[in-house]
């Protein structure tokens, strides 16, 4: 639907019970809303948040001041779980793409660098986010029936309907702190879908540093890129 100009997606869904608004990773809007919630009510909803919005969005816009560009070049930094480190490109490399020393090796004969930085992620964030599902797994109230990583063009992670997590790749970029949060996130979401009192208190509960991984995300977020 349009709301003042802007395109805002509508997501609608069985379990829920109020509207929610969303600022998504590129700056669009998106609202979750019951399955029968009218149109109208939903213009209603977004000009009462109008302020709430513009802020947030203007928040985002800041952040994206600091978009960076990485071309696949020796000496350029990829960000790794918090930290930024150095690429170098090797012509006998003894695999397509290595992490060895703080050091990004990567075989100059590959044919597209990104592909093959995306497929390394992926597997590192499996990986870790299966060691970060142990440390919380007994904490969280309702287990979910699988895990996934995915490419998500606008969100760090997803709570389904059905009750799988799904977490974004580039999220292996983030610090550990700020993976956990992410994901114990969209596991308290399993219990409540809403972003409500209770929800933020069985967050912080969890992860009582969450208000510090949220404000990395806001600052950082938009570097998580290749």
């Amino acid at each position: 639907m349009n709301w003042k100009g802007q395109n805002v997606a509508i997501v609608r869904s069985k379990r829920k019970k109020t509207a929610s608004i969303m600022i998504e990773r590129d700056g669009s809007i998106s609202v979750l809303v019951p399955e029968n919630m009218k149109e109208n009510l939903i213009t209603e909803i977004l000009d009462s948040k109008e302020y709430s919005i513009i802020k947030n969005q203007t928040l985002w816009h800041i952040a994206n001041d600091g978009k960076e560009t990485r071309p696949f070049v020796n000496g350029q930094t990829f960000m790794f779980k918090g930290q930024n480190y150095t690429l170098i490109l090797k012509d006998d490399a003894a695999a397509e793409i290595e992490f060895i020393n703080d050091t990004f090796l990567l075989n100059s004969s590959v044919k597209d660098f990104r592909v093959v930085f995306e497929q390394f992620y992926k597997e590192e964030c499996k990986k870790f986010l299966s060691e970060r599902y142990e440390v919380y797994k007994d904490k969280i109230p309702v287990c979910p029936k699988k895990i996934k990583v995915r490419q998500m063009s606008t969100r760090w992670g997803s709570c389904t309907p059905s009750g799988n997590i799904n977490i974004n790749w580039n999220c292996i970029m983030a610090p550990q702190f700020v993976f956990d949060y992410i994901l114990v996130h969209e596991l308290v979401h399993l219990k409540y879908h809403r972003h409500n009192d209770d929800f933020w208190q069985t967050v912080g509960f969890i992860v009582p540093d969450y208000e510090s991984a949220k404000d990395w995300l806001m600052r950082n977020g938009v570097k998580m890129k290749i």
